[in-house]
């Protein structure tokens, strides 16, 4: 997952700006993702314990 991420990031041109506000975007996108999976993660065993 991280390999795709990383070849695409070297791919955009390295301009200043451009190449910082896609770094932030990837950060926050992998950041939303691992958040997202860890809270259905912490919901699933929730409702095992419940259940």
């Amino acid at each position: 997952m991280s390999t795709p991420l990383s070849l695409s990031t070297s791919e955009i041109p390295t301009t200043g700006t451009y190449s910082a506000t896609t770094e932030r975007v990837t950060f926050w996108a992998v950041t939303g993702i691992i958040s997202a999976a860890a809270a259905v993660g912490v919901f699933e065993v929730v409702l095992h314990l419940l259940g």
